[in-house]
Order: structure tokens, then sequence, then C-alpha cells
């Protein structure tokens, strides 16, 4: 698990927790790889996660809030959350609240959307661009233009943020059901945007680019339809890492991702 830094043999048998479960894909990973799980979400996606997962003696479900999480400090050996930090009211207080749950030496990894994708994939990671950026948004820029986008990454990132900014003005006002019926154009558009011709067109409208098309449609209405949805760079995230007193603070190849482990 890329987002994670941790392959999910290396949590078996221990007591893990997700922040921010939904529907309980990546429980459903650590489970059967013998972790004992437990999925926290504010949402009614974790009725879905008890549906789907429930019948597994080790997978267990709370519906609560990330800000006030009902977990004595210490309980948990890994904690992550994988793409919701950035959809609470705040995203580092969220984070903090989650470290207090660590036992000493236990590990907590993140990822949150990056603010400066293009940017940061360079500076971290120049040898493995088209790696970083696959996991990220399944992107590749030929080695030829590498140098190239390189130097305007700044200008690229700035205009994905303003392309995002611009439309989620909208997809947050508009009525939920209409908004996951738009939702379905990733469908036939993922398509489309596998063509190298048309990878600029990323830039100014994302979708999620999941090859399973049921999945496609939920991640799109996931960019466009929360209320919140902060953006952060690797450095502001690994300060939040040293505020909860963790060491071997990592960056992980996916902007924006880190992993760490609770001071004894």
């Amino acid at each position: 698990m890329v987002s994670t830094g941790k392959q999910p043999q290396e949590l078996a048998a221990k007591l893990v927790l997700e922040v921010g479960c939904g529907t309980g894909r990546f429980m459903d990973i650590l489970t059967r790889a013998g972790a004992e799980t437990v999925g926290l979400d504010l949402s009614l996606a974790v009725e879905v996660a008890r549906q789907n997962l429930g019948r597994l003696p080790n997978c267990h479900f709370i519906q609560a809030d990330a800000l006030c999480p009902p977990f004595r400090p210490g309980t948990f050996d890994f904690a992550y959350s994988i793409g919701v930090l950035h959809h609470t009211s705040d995203s580092r207080h969220a984070f903090l609240r989650m470290a207090k749950l660590l036992r000493p030496q236990g590990g907590a990894a993140v990822w949150v959307y990056p603010r400066r994708r293009l940017t940061e994939t360079f500076r971290y990671f120049p040898d493995r661009v088209n790696e970083v950026l696959a996991q990220d948004v399944n992107f590749q820029i030929p080695a030829q233009w590498q140098k190239l986008v390189s130097r305007v990454a700044p200008e690229l990132d700035w205009m994905m943020e303003a392309s995002s900014r611009v439309q989620r003005f909208f997809t947050t006002r508009l009525p939920r059901r209409w908004l996951y019926a738009l939702c379905h154009i990733a469908i036939p558009l993922y398509y489309v945007y596998r063509i190298p011709l048309f990878y600029p067109l990323r830039l100014l409208t994302k979708i999620a680019m999941h090859p399973d098309p049921e999945w496609r449609v939920l991640d799109t209405f996931d960019w466009y339809s929360p209320r919140y949805q902060w953006k952060q760079t690797y450095a502001e995230v690994r300060a939040w890492f040293g505020e909860a007193g963790m060491e071997n603070i990592t960056l992980l190849p996916r902007p924006v991702a880190l992993c760490g482990r609770k001071a004894a």
C-alpha cells in the first residue's frame, strides 16, 4: 500500500485504525492479511462497510467524527487515513487526534491532497516522476518533455488548483443526486484521458482514473462533492508528524503521503 508505506502482512496481528474507512476497501486488504481492524467514518458509508465486511470476526466499525474519536490514547498499533483528513474542517487537528491514539512505537500514515503535485514530485522524486504520478493520477510525462514540464510545474500546479476551485464552487452547491449523475461522465471520459494527446485536459477537469467504472464515479464524486477540500505540501504534513512526536518520518511516493513512528 503506497499510501501507508506498509505491506499488509506487516500489520498481521496488529490492532489497526482506519480514519475515514468509507466502504471498507482498504480495511478488506488488511483484515485478510490478519490485522485486527477498526474503521471509523462519520458518513453513512460506514454502514456499507459493515455490510461488506461485517462477517469477518477481526473487522469492526464505528460511526464517529475524526476530530473527536471515541478511543483512549495509546490504543492502536497502527493508524492511517487515505484521502480523508483533507475533507475535515481541520486536517492538522484530525491528524494530531489520530496520533494520540497510538501506542509507543506505534505507526501512522496519511495521504492528503497535494497543493503542488507536479512541483513536489519533481523536487522530491526527480528520478521516479512517472512512477509517482502513476500512483497519484495515473499520468505519464514522456521523458523528452520532463525537463520542460519541471520548469513550468509551479504554473501548471496553479492552473490545476484554480480550475478545481472554480468547478467546486458550482459542484458543492448542486443537489447531491444531480452531481452523482453528472459524475458518470467519468466512465467514458476515462478512455479519452488515457490518450497522451488529451493529457492536458486533466489540468482543467479532474476525474478519477480508476480502471473500475463504479469506483471512477464514486471517486470523482468524492472529489467534487465535499464541503471541505484542503491541500497540503510535504513540508506542512511533515510538521504535523513532528508536532505529534513522531520519528522516522518518511516521504512516500504519492503526493502528499507520509508515514512515521511514535516515539517510545
